[in-house]
């Protein structure tokens, strides 16, 4: 069980380097070689790193171009793995040193108990007990450990975009500083001149004239949102106009089909009138009956 929890813990060099390529050494905090002992110890077996040395690969894979991110997954491991880094000393040639992966403070408990991590073994004496016990505190605090180093990667990542953006904006602080430096440059060679004072009047006078365009600009937006609105009351009532219009439409209709009703009552009128028979009555009521039924109903007296 030993085996496979140091397996699954992550270790770390023990070295601090700057947040962008080139990588180069700022601090050393608790490098070890493969056996284990610290660097400035009595024993140590790798030539000492120095600040200020530039870390070139690591394991073979050249890190003079990567990310932050990715030079973090490649020092980063299992625990007590071993890692060759490549450096280079100014005025000096390249080194190698092979180092250990280790979990952080790591030496000081070593301090405490020399044997807790000094092999995966398992033993049932007393003083593995002690061990264990030290070496499952130790776990805890890889894994708290690792968790604060991913915050530290995500909040290196950040601070690296952040670093961009900063550069960024550097660049163009420095090219307005430039030309403002050349438009100081100008004035200061024509400060001799007669024709600075028509130049001065003619920028005095562009600037009025921007200023009077503002104006109108800020006017014209006034008179378009004003516009905005005028259209979308016209558009309501160009609405209200069409439901009105399909309105009339349909009453127009609809008188049209009442007309042809009529029509064909009257029609029918006729043709019933035109079956009855003429009477051959003289007498005086037959003649008003037939006169009657003559006579169409709008134009009867």
């Amino acid at each position: 069980m030993a085996t496979s929890e140091t397996a699954t813990r992550k270790g770390y060099v023990g070295m601090e380097v700057t947040k962008r390529p080139p990588f180069v050494v700022l601090a050393i905090d608790d490098l070890m070689d493969e056996c284990g002992v610290l660097q400035g110890q009595p024993g140590y077996a790798n030539e000492d790193v120095r600040p200020g040395d530039k870390l070139l690969r690591v394991d073979g894979t050249s890190v003079e171009a990567t990310t932050v991110k990715h030079l973090h997954e490649l020092l980063g491991g299992s625990l007590h793995t071993l890692v060759n880094l490549a450096f280079s000393r100014a005025g000096g040639d390249e080194y190698h040193v092979r180092v250990r992966r280790h979990g952080l403070h790591e030496h000081e408990l070593r301090k405490a108990s020399p044997k807790a991590l000094a092999s995966p073994q398992v033993s049932t004496s007393p003083a593995h007990a002690t061990g264990a016990a030290a070496q499952n505190e130790a776990a805890e605090i890889g894994r708290q450990q690792a968790r604060v180093r991913e915050l530290e990667m995500q909040k290196t990542d950040l601070e690296d975009k952040l670093g961009r953006s900063a550069a960024e904006a550097r660049a163009a602080k420095q090219e307005c500083t430039d030309v403002r430096a050349q438009l100081e440059a100008l004035r200061s060679a024509a400060a001799g001149k007669a024709q600075l004072a028509p130049v001065s009047s003619f920028l005095s006078s562009q600037s009025n004239v921007l200023d009077d365009l503002e104006g109108k600009a800020q006017n014209l937006g006034i008179n378009l949102q004003r516009f905005h609105v005028l259209l979308r009351a016209n558009q309501l009532r160009l609405s209200d106009m069409a439901k009105a219009q399909e309105q009339l439409r349909m009453d127009l209709a609809k008188s049209q089909n009442e007309r042809e009703l009529l029509k064909q009552d009257c029609s029918s009128l006729e043709r019933d009138l035109e079956v009855i028979s003429p009477c051959q009555c003289t007498d005086i009521c037959c003649g008003a009956a037939r006169r009657s039924l003559a006579t169409p109903t709008g134009s009867r007296p």
